[in-house]
């Protein structure tokens, strides 16, 4: 029997007889709870067994070695979930992340939580990921040493230019841009007039939390775009304009 995290009861086998394989057709992504109970060759209970999967999509035979490795947005944060039935030589995980795909660093270890055969599913978030694309990988690391590479998964964060704000707009003596959605990241600053010219410029190898002050004393009175520069991959721009009435 197949049931919501609420114990909505959503599917029931019935009797099942010799092994018969069981096809789940549309169920959407999510975690369930599954009951399974066994009876012997006189129809008397044996056990209850309860399984906790969290299904993704992908089907599995009865018997196959199963290795599934995902990974996806979590609101600011991505969240990285794998899939085994080889406990029994399994020793840990390692979950890796690159910028380029190529250039991996090691963001987390997780030790092997059973010595059975079962399914059994493994969740960990990055609570830090970059700017633009970030590439992501699981290391199965056998107890005899030997190792076994996963799919590499793709999470692409873009810049939310809604999290950006230039202020007081319009300005007169000083304006703010405040970035602190973006703390702990490279950044640089450039404020260009209606002709292209560059009237101001900042660089950060670290965004603080505080707003950006720039002083508008010797601005003209007119429209300009500031440009910004997120983790020399990222360009997005915002105009205010200054007021000198």
């Amino acid at each position: 029997k197949i049931y919501d995290n609420n114990w909505n009861p959503l599917f029931d086998s019935g009797m099942l007889l010799n092994n018969e394989p069981q096809t789940l057709e549309n169920l959407p992504a999510g975690s369930y709870i599954v009951s399974v109970q066994t009876y012997d060759a006189g129809f008397n209970s044996i056990c209850n067994e309860l399984y906790y999967p969290s299904w993704t999509g992908s089907n599995y035979l009865s018997g196959e070695e199963i290795f599934d490795f995902r990974a996806q947005k979590n609101g600011r944060e991505v969240r990285t979930y794998w899939m085994t039935n080889t406990e029994s030589k399994n020793d840990h995980f390692i979950v890796e992340r690159s910028t380029d795909g190529i250039n991996f660093e090691t963001i987390n270890n997780v030790n092997s939580i059973t010595a059975n055969n079962g399914a059994f599913n493994y969740f960990e978030s990055d609570l830090e990921p970059f700017l633009g694309e970030n590439f992501y990988r699981l290391t199965k690391v056998h107890t005899d040493g030997s190792e076994e590479l996963s799919v590499v998964r793709r999470v692409v964060f873009d810049l939310d230019l809604s999290a950006t704000a230039v202020f007081p707009n319009p300005a007169t003596n000083e304006v703010y841009i405040d970035l602190q959605d973006f703390e702990g990241r490279s950044a640089t600053i450039s404020i260009f007039n209606h002709l292209g010219q560059r009237m101001d410029f900042k660089a950060f190898e670290a965004i603080q939390p505080n707003p950006i002050r720039f002083d508008l004393s010797k601005y003209t009175g007119g429209a300009y775009t500031v440009y910004i520069n997120m983790d020399g991959t990222k360009n997005f721009a915002r105009k205010f304009i200054v007021s000198k009435l």
